[in-house]
């Protein structure tokens, strides 16, 4: 088992219990675990998410999360081009 920190920003609060809303967490989970796995364990669509970052760089959906990770999950941009940045494919 490892320990990583999760923030979801905007929105996808929604998804979350009350007390995990707008806060960083800390997340006890098997190692190996990829980003959207753990995105779904929280029921986050993965359809909502936009960019996720881990320690700060652009990561995709199939990044494993490794130990002490710092992920930041941003839903959906709609007035900001981050192309640039983003490692998630869209269909």
């Amino acid at each position: 088992m490892i320990t990583a920190s999760y923030r979801f920003y905007a929105e996808l609060n929604e998804f979350l219990p009350v007390f995990l809303r707008q806060r960083r967490f800390r997340l006890l989970q098997c190692q190996g675990s990829t980003v959207m796995e753990i995105i779904e364990l929280l029921n986050i669509p993965h359809t909502e998410v936009d960019l996720v970052l881990v320690n700060g760089e652009p990561a995709d959906f199939s990044c494993m999360v490794q130990a002490d990770d710092w992920i930041s999950v941003y839903p959906l941009f709609s007035a900001i081009d981050i192309s640039p940045l983003n490692r998630i494919k869209r269909a």
